[in-house]
């Protein structure tokens, strides 16, 4: 017998539309962003790069 799992175990990760994100709408994981750094071959830093603190 299989053990059972909570539906939140078969849930899919929410995503985040960047738009939401730009906008204050909705936040973004330290995960998010550090994989988006990767993806586009920059340093995390660059990402906030003229951003006001």
């Amino acid at each position: 017998m299989r053990p059972s799992r909570s539906k939140s175990s078969h849930a899919r990760p929410r995503s985040v539309a960047p738009s939401q994100v730009e906008n204050g709408k909705n936040n973004i994981s330290l995960d998010k962003i550090f994989a988006l750094a990767d993806a586009l071959d920059v340093d995390v830093a660059e990402l906030f790069r003229g951003l006001d603190p």
